[in-house]
């Protein structure tokens, strides 16, 4: 992948907690359709993220997003849409990953949810839950309180009563007809990192195979 040089959105939120500052809403907004645009090309080509934070997205000065860090990502195939491997960043994972039990994309919407959450509130969904699940709210006299239903939504602990990303995006666009975002994560981006993911996967299909020949 190239090189960013920026901040990557967990600097990024803990800048502004640090100067005791919330973000504003229209910033807000415009990251959220960028990351969801993004996710949109990964989820397209059948892809999990599974690792999908503030730490792995990255943000310019100019407020623009890139998606990173497809070191664990999936490539589901057309006769599996369904992986198994428990693996991500504890406080951003889907309660099936934790149960152990087989997940789809839908781990990437659960993960979202944490990030817009933390957006808002400047702290992690799962450590505002550890401490006060009832108090696990945005500020819906600050913010719109559409976001509030979007991320209740998106944290649903049964995964087939989230809505996939492409429904987020509707979410998002039906509520506020204004967002206009410049998307910064380009296609032959994803598609580079498809070609060397499936290399990695048929050099081991190959290996293991090998091995298995030569017991």
């Amino acid at each position: 992948m190239e090189y960013s040089g920026d901040i990557d959105l967990k600097k990024y939120i803990n800048n502004y907690k640090n100067k005791g500052e919330l973000i504003n809403e229209n910033i807000i907004k415009d990251i959220i359709l960028q990351i969801c645009k993004g996710l949109k090309v990964i989820h397209k080509n059948k892809i999990i993220h599974r690792d999908l934070t503030p730490d792995n997205i990255f943000i310019d000065k100019n407020n623009k997003i890139k998606i990173g860090d497809f070191g664990v990502s999936k490539i589901m195939t057309t006769f599996n849409n369904y992986a198994k491997t428990q693996i991500g960043k504890l406080n951003y994972l889907a309660p099936e990953i934790l149960k152990g039990k087989d997940y789809n994309n839908k781990v990437d919407i659960y993960s979202l949810g944490c990030i817009i959450y933390e957006l808002f509130t400047l702290n992690e969904y799962y450590a505002d839950k550890v401490i006060d699940e009832k108090e696990c709210k945005i500020n819906i006299d600050i913010y719109n309180s559409k976001y509030q239903e979007l991320i209740d939504l998106l944290l649903k602990k049964d995964y087939h009563e989230r809505p996939n990303i492409g429904e987020v995006i509707e979410f998002l666009l039906e509520f506020n007809n204004c967002i206009i975002a410049e998307i910064n994560i380009k296609e032959e981006d994803i598609n580079r990192e498809i070609r060397i993911i499936n290399s990695y996967e048929e050099y081991k299909r190959i290996n293991d195979w090998e091995i298995k020949k030569r017991k």
